[in-house]
């Protein structure tokens, strides 16, 4: 029996210990452990922690080992067939989202520490840096139990938090490292940018420094006993560098005793307002304290005063990133901007018929990427799979409860702060292009 099986039987038996002790707890109704009962449920903790630092260490070891059978996708493949018998696995590009989810794939730093690439569709609680999971846990009942300490329907939670070494401290509780995760995954589900491509690199450190072509090598037809023009593979460095996105909602607890969705509530509004702000910050945050947004990234090249939006302004710049070997999948639009757009007509409904014009094949292929997140004067067309949000956890991420800080004890409330830390970069920006000076 390998190493590995003998420390899943173990953490299996421990975990199952611990239930045992719960379901006797919840069985007598009682609110407490007894002392006997305390203490052991301590050392099982304390072991069912040892355990899962054994079993990350062993998990590491064996995916390095696994390392050079790791590709990363073709994004110049064209179809499945063909990325598979190139790279093993299917994911070709052919300008539509579903086709845009990736294997994960490893890569290593300039110290030989393993960094993890993930797809839109993995997630960040999944991770061997994380160790546990929280996965398909609902972290609005989680906020409701704390703050109020009804845990109806939440038996689930109330356990999860009892065995993962949740922090209770003087002014507050802090959750698990892999609950952050959890509701970073969430948020990221309901990204538009993400769910048109974008990967996600796990940042160990706050400054990632992640390898960026910048020369490609050219090919030219030789005579015999010609000489070889000469050409050079240049590379550059993109640095993910953690900012801080932050929140501090105040709650009140008559309100989450009394309402029964209220766990709901506080959920979708939390993910929704982080979703939000992810998209906002990707597309059109300023850089210095922010990230710096495609929108605004002056490294992609622009079309300035456009004016009113056309079918041709999309098609053009769709064109100048196919141009650069990139295929874009996908265009980020303010609302209204798209609403201009696909109101365009032809003939004037009276000396000819008013037809609605549809969108050129190009544009017809791709996805629009309606959101609030860019402003209405800006559009971006490109590969979503060539920008990439760094998610530093651990110390970078934390989720927070108090009932006491300012004057939320006087006034029988619950503050939570949730505070993340990232940042967020294109890979190639010739894979992007903006459209600037849009008018409604």
């Amino acid at each position: 029996m390998s190493n590995v099986k003998k420390l899943e039987d173990a953490r299996g038996e421990i975990f199952r210990q611990m239930q045992s002790l719960l379901d006797t707890l919840n069985a007598d109704k009682r609110g407490e452990f007894t002392d006997v009962e305390a203490v052991l449920f301590q050392q099982l903790k304390a072991e069912l922690n040892f355990t899962d630092d054994q079993l990350d260490k062993l998990y590491r070891e064996r995916d390095k080992e696994k390392l050079t059978m790791k590709t990363v996708r073709d994004v110049n493949a064209n179809t499945d067939q063909e990325n598979i018998e190139q790279h093993g696995h299917p994911g070709g590009v052919n300008g539509h989202l579903n086709n845009l989810a990736a294997p994960d794939a490893v890569w290593l730093d300039s110290d030989g520490n393993e960094i993890k690439v993930l797809s839109p569709q993995q997630k960040l609680a999944s991770l061997p840096s994380i160790g546990r999971k929280a996965s398909g846990l609902h972290f609005g009942k989680i906020l409701v139990g704390l703050a109020t300490s009804r845990w109806t329907g939440a038996d689930r939670e109330r356990q999860y938090l009892a065995q993962s070494g949740g922090v209770n401290t003087a002014g507050g509780y802090m959750v698990p490292e892999e609950l952050a995760a959890e509701i970073l995954d969430l948020a990221r589900a309901r990204s538009v940018v993400l769910r048109a491509g974008a990967r996600t690199f796990e940042m160990t450190t706050d400054t990632l420094i992640v390898a960026k072509q910048t020369g490609d090598p050219t090919f030219t037809m030789t005579g015999e006993n010609s000489e070889i023009t000469e050409s050079e593979l240049t590379f550059g460095a993109n640095t993910f560098s953690a900012k801080k996105l932050a929140a501090l909602v105040t709650a009140s607890n008559e309100l989450m005793r009394d309402a029964p969705n209220a766990a709901d509530t506080i959920q979708n509004a939390l993910i929704n307002a982080l979703a939000a702000e992810l998209d906002q910050q990707a597309l059109d945050g300023s850089g210095s304290l922010e990230f710096l947004g495609l929108a605004n990234n002056t490294d992609i090249t622009a079309t300035g005063s456009v004016g009113a939006i056309e079918w041709l302004d999309l098609h053009n710049a769709a064109v100048a990133v196919m141009e650069n070997n990139y295929t874009p999948n996908a265009y980020a639009i303010h609302p209204t901007i798209y609403g201009d757009a696909t109101i365009q007509t032809t003939g004037d409904g009276t000396n000819s018929a008013k037809n609605w014009l549809p969108p050129p094949p190009i544009v017809a292929a791709m996805t629009p990427l309606t959101t609030t997140g860019i402003p209405n004067s800006k559009i971006v067309v490109g590969q979503w799979d060539q920008c990439a949000f760094g998610i530093r956890l651990g110390l970078g991420g934390e989720v927070q409860f108090s009932n006491v800080a300012g004057t939320a004890f006087e006034k029988d409330q619950t503050k939570f702060r949730i505070v993340f830390r990232g940042d967020f970069l294109p890979m190639r920006t010739t894979a992007f292009y903006r459209l600037t000076g849009i008018t409604t």
